[in-house]
């Protein structure tokens, strides 16, 4: 079941499982631009360190394939300003909407937890 997060117009999805931030999908009344989803390489911010995982803040931008769909992968190698912990994100669109799965990863982008694997695994998109 979805709802309208009226402030932000978006199609706000719960989360499949493990809880908010761990693993969730959310989805936009817009698509990603073109650009958004063909970013491509590591971006530093030296001016920022992350002491747990012990370099400047880190973020990977990769260009995939979400169950045939053109999407990017976005890891975070390093922990936000807040201390939460690292996350990757994979942003596509489909039917006319941007799409967006978050989950926690390690300081190398690993799945949190191996689960997240089995979970995207699962998705399925009609044409």
């Amino acid at each position: 079941m979805c709802f309208l997060v009226e402030k932000v117009s978006e199609i706000v999805c719960p989360p499949l499982t493990h809880g908010w931030f761990e693993f969730s999908v959310w989805i936009r009344d817009r698509e990603y631009s073109k650009s958004e989803l063909e970013k491509a390489g590591i971006f530093k911010n030296e001016a920022m360190y992350d002491p747990e995982c012990g370099r400047e803040a880190t973020t990977r931008y990769e260009p995939i394939t979400f169950s045939g769909l053109a999407a990017n992968k976005i890891v975070d190698l390093t922990r936000n300003v807040t201390g939460d912990p690292p996350t990757t994100q994979i942003i596509f669109n489909h039917n006319s909407y941007g799409w967006q799965i978050v989950y926690g990863n390690d300081c190398e982008g690993e799945p949190a937890d191996p689960v997240f694997n089995q979970m995207l695994s699962t998705f399925r998109f009609s044409p």
